[in-house]
């Protein structure tokens, strides 16, 4: 990981390559509190989701 974390911030005007989003389109009724219910259901059955990376004052990861 920490090698990742050099190239993803190697070249602050670049794409961060490691970095993965996205997005859907619901159609229908949402019913909010459910899907807020599903997501914190699979952060906490996976806890990789809830993970990142920071620099501390020495620049050490």
């Amino acid at each position: 990981q920490e090698g990742m974390l050099f190239h993803a911030t190697f070249d602050k005007t670049g794409p961060d390559v490691y970095e993965g989003q996205r997005a859907l389109a619901l159609d229908g009724p949402l019913d909010a509190a459910r899907l807020r219910s599903s997501w914190e259901a699979l952060l906490r059955r996976h806890p990789i989701l809830r993970a990142s990376f920071h620099r501390i004052a020495s620049g050490e990861a």
